[in-house]
């Protein structure tokens, strides 16, 4: 038994080792991925509850939405925010007795703000500093080009607006509404979330047969018994205990990203996506130039992290991209301006997005509302 402890002794030796040099290296900056775990933080993650979705629904065609003129809370390790609805449900102030020029911003979570006070928003600040109404009609929880197709023809159109802006994120837009991606999951399958249909109209919206509109986001019962869904959770489990709690997660997840680098298409967002993934994106967005009826259609593309790594001095591969193009031609025909983020690089990309998440800080809000409000004055 002797050899038992003294292998466990020199096990947890080197885990210290690990753990310090790991520690040592986040501070000092050394690795891609610097964040500090949440067990360190001033905030642990069992102080405030990860309530994303508190106040959401999935009741309306387009699925996730928030129950309008709500006030609920949005915590996470590096945040606690509040976050209030109007008339409608959206995160902005009222739509009634607008005055001045209006923009109607269509989005995911990026759009909606996640994780910043509202006046940290991309969309406030954009209001600042255009002297317009920006209509903020983005949302959380899965929320792909479908649903924005959906809730600009449903919702937003109706009110008087004279352009259109819309945040397009590689890293799920490509999948959010693609059903063949999500039907192995018996979770979303009884969402109630449109998809692509496999008709000739493919927006026209398509739901799992178990899907049932809900007031409550996530009130799902859900029974799996699936030995592969077991052991994604469990990876997802190990993962999150890792970089919750230990510096080490930081070099792991540099080892990871430099692995990747050997192909450039490997786990970038940019690249991924199949043909058809691209042109059922593509469609969506030509549907709303077509509803928003000879209004300029801008687009602003958004990286995470791993694409400004991954895409460092290969900028020049996206452009082949058959969605690139073709959200960058449905900009021009339409009047709007085409924005790509990855091309507004900063020198420490990762001040752009939280700590403890993948969705912009305040200083990346600031920036992409900056990049913004410099291309629509160059257009």
């Amino acid at each position: 038994m002797s050899w038992i402890k003294t292998v466990s002794m020199q096990l947890i030796i080197g885990i210290f080792f690990l753990e310090l040099f790991s520690f040592l290296g986040s501070k000092a900056g050394i690795f891609i991925v610097n964040y500090t775990p949440a067990l360190y933080q001033f905030q642990s993650s069992s102080s405030i509850a990860e309530s994303y979705h508190e106040g959401r629904t999935e009741r309306e065609v387009w699925g996730a939405w928030r129950r309008p003129n709500s006030t609920t809370r949005q915590g996470r390790e590096c945040f606690d925010i509040e976050i209030s609805t109007n008339e409608v449900g959206a995160r902005d102030s009222s739509f009634e007795q607008l005055e001045g020029k209006n923009l109607v911003l269509l989005g995911d979570s990026f759009a909606e703000g996640f994780g910043v006070e509202y006046t940290n928003t991309a969309q406030y600040i954009l209001e600042q500093k255009l002297g317009i109404n920006v209509l903020n009609f983005g949302s959380a929880g899965n929320f792909g080009p479908l649903q924005q197709y959906l809730i600009y023809r449903d919702l937003a159109s109706s009110y008087e607006h004279d352009s259109v802006l819309i945040f397009v994120l590689p890293a799920n837009d490509f999948t959010d509404n693609d059903r063949a991606y999500w039907e192995g999951s018996e979770a979303n399958r009884i969402r109630y979330r449109p998809y692509y249909s496999y008709q000739d109209n493919i927006l026209t919206p398509w739901y799992f047969p178990e899907a049932t509109a809900t007031d409550i986001y996530g009130d799902y019962s859900v029974s799996t018994d699936s030995s592969n869904v077991t052991a994604i959770n469990l990876t997802v489990r190990i993962k999150k205990f890792l970089i919750g709690n230990l510096w080490l997660s930081n070099p792991l997840r540099t080892l990871s990203y430099i692995l990747t680098k050997h192909d450039i298409t490997a786990g970038n967002y940019y690249l991924s996506a199949t043909e058809e993934q691209q042109s059922d994106l593509v469609r969506a967005y030509s549907s709303v130039v077509v509803e928003a009826a000879g209004k300029p259609v801008s687009f602003v593309i958004i990286p995470t992290q791993r694409d400004f790594m991954l895409l460092e001095n290969n900028v020049e591969l996206v452009e082949s991209q058959i969605w690139h193009q073709g959200l960058k031609e449905l900009a021009s025909s339409s009047g709007g301006v085409f924005i790509d983020l990855i091309n507004f690089r900063t020198r420490d990309t990762t001040k752009l997005f939280h700590t403890c998440d993948g969705h912009w800080s305040e200083f990346g809000n600031i920036w992409a509302a900056g990049a913004i409000v410099d291309e629509f004055s160059n257009h």
